[in-house]
C-alpha cells in the first residue's frame, strides 16, 4: 500500500482496488509542498502516475522491479521529465537489458502546481516518488512503487522550476504552448529531440 496527495488528504492506495480518481492512457509527474510547509522549505511531494490500457505482465513486472530511469530535458522552453523501466534477463546465458516500458513524457511546469517552485536540497537529501500504475481500462491499481531521486536530479529540477517560473502569463498560455509542441513531436520524440538537464537511475 502507499499514499498519495496532499496532507492531510493523504489517500491510501493498494494494489487490486480501484484508484481514487480518474487516469487516462497517459504519464503524469506530479510535484507539490509537503504538508503544512507555506514557505516550501523541504522536500516537495512527488508522484508518477502511469495509465496504461490493460498493461501486460512485462509492463508490470517491469514497473514493480525494473530499473526505473529518469531524464530532466528541456524543449522549447518547457521541462519534462521523462521516465522508463528496464528488466535485466538472461538469454542463453547472457545478461540482456530489455525495456519493459519506454519513456514516458510528462511535461512539468510551476503553473501546473499553482507556481510552487521548490527548494533544491543540499547533499546528501534525496527526494521520494511515489509512482502508481493504473489500468486506464479498469482503473484498477496493477502497481506501486516508492524510488528515491538522487540530489543532482532534484536541484536540476528545481533549477528548471526557477528558471522557467515565468515563462507563460497563465494556465491557458501554458496549455497552448504544449499543443503546439505536440503537434510537431511523435510520441517518444522529446528525450531525441530536447536538450537532456539531467539523468537518474532511481533507487527503491
Amino acid at each position: 500500500m502507499s499514499r498519495l496527495g496532499s496532507d492531510p488528504d493523504w489517500v491510501a492506495v493498494t494494489v487490486g482496488q480501484t484508484f481514487y480518481r480518474l487516469v487516462e492512457t497517459g504519464c503524469q509527474f506530479n510535484y507539490a509542498p509537503s504538508a503544512g510547509e507555506i514557505d516550501g522549505t523541504s522536500a516537495p511531494q512527488c508522484e508518477l502516475i502511469m495509465g496504461f490500457d490493460r498493461p501486460t505482465e512485462r509492463e508490470r513486472q517491469g514497473f514493480q522491479e525494473g530499473v526505473f530511469e529518469a531524464v530532466l530535458v528541456e524543449l522549447e522552453n518547457i521541462p519534462f521529465v521523462c521516465i522508463q523501466f528496464g528488466q535485466t534477463v538472461t538469454v542463453d546465458g547472457q545478461w540482456q537489458h530489455r525495456k519493459a516500458i519506454g519513456w514516458q513524457e510528462c511535461p512539468v511546469h510551476p503553473l501546473a502546481a499553482q507556481g510552487y517552485v521548490p527548494p533544491a536540497p543540499l547533499p546528501p537529501q534525496r527526494w521520494l516518488l511515489s509512482a502508481v500504475l493504473v489500468d486506464s481500462e479498469t482503473q484498477r491499481v496493477t502497481g506501486i512503487r516508492v524510488v528515491s531521486l538522487s540530489t543532482e536530479f532534484c536541484q536540476h529540477f528545481a533549477q528548471v522550476m526557477n528558471d522557467h517560473r515565468e515563462d507563460f502569463p497563465s494556465p491557458a498560455a501554458y496549455a497552448a504552448g504544449l499543443g503546439h509542441l505536440y503537434a510537431r513531436y511523435g510520441v517518444g520524440e522529446v528525450v531525441a529531440k530536447g536538450r537532456v538537464l539531467a539523468h537518474c537511475l532511481g533507487g527503491d
